[in-house]
């Protein structure tokens, strides 16, 4: 599993097993549900830019566009925190 595909805020029980050493952002269990963080970041950007005083005065954007828009800042960001890494 990727990272843009993991829960952005697992609401999984948490495995208490995992061994130490591990990654604990991944010691949830695969029954976890919720958005993703490619998901929850695109919401975010799409509130961002709906929130923009220009969008309410002009509104001359399409909603597809504005939807791809939040997706493309979305998956930006997680490319960069990849390449950060």
């Amino acid at each position: 599993m990727n990272n843009s595909d993991m829960p952005a805020m697992p609401a999984g029980e948490i495995d208490r097993t995992t061994p130490k050493g591990r990654d604990p952002r991944r010691n949830y269990t695969r029954d976890a549900n919720g958005l993703t963080k490619r998901e929850e970041l695109a919401a975010r950007a799409m509130q961002a830019i709906m929130s923009n005083p220009y969008w309410n005065e002009h509104g001359d954007y399409g909603t597809s566009q504005v939807a791809s828009s939040a997706i493309q800042y979305a998956d930006a960001l997680l490319a960069e925190l990849e390449r950060a890494k």
